[in-house]
């Protein structure tokens, strides 16, 4: 069966699992996953920005948002509250346990921890800064400085 642009569509952001979506739309599961994944119906779907809709655990991801995980620089809230994915599923991204053949060529970005990339934290832990200027340099707390650093100042 030939799928409409607006049922290809519907499939993509349907939260509906796999095997609802084949028995409706008449189409094998890996034409609803090529679907979700962005691999088929790149010129219906090359201007879809969203996450694809998804019933289960297993959230088909699209190469844009591989790229994307891999080369941006975000905390793991961030990465969940734009892509519903687990820390877990960014980790395996990241150190290219997953995707890798997306990934195997681009530079990976950081996770950001205390809202700071391991650079930032990096420099840090090795400065001969006082606190202050740290705090005011990468806006954070004190606290922050202090578990950095694992020492206590007096100001």
């Amino acid at each position: 069966m030939k799928l409409t642009k607006e049922q290809i569509i519907e499939i993509y952001y349907s939260s509906k699992s796999s095997k609802i979506l084949e028995e409706e739309y008449k189409v094998s599961n890996s034409t609803i996953l090529s679907i979700k994944r962005k691999k088929s119906h790149k010129n219906i779907l090359k201007n879809v920005t969203d996450s694809p809709g998804y019933s289960s655990r297993r959230i088909p991801l699209s190469d844009e948002i591989i790229i994307d995980i891999f080369e941006s620089s975000l905390t793991f809230k961030e990465y969940y509250e734009k892509y519903h994915i687990s820390p877990q599923v960014v980790k395996n991204i990241k150190n290219r346990k997953s995707y890798k053949n997306i990934t195997k060529n681009l530079k990976c970005g950081e996770i950001r921890k205390y809202g700071l990339t391991n650079s930032e934290r990096e420099e840090i832990m090795t400065s001969d800064l006082p606190p202050r200027e740290l705090i005011k340099k990468f806006k954070i707390s004190y606290e922050t400085v202090r578990v950095l650093k694992n020492k206590y100042w007096d100001f």
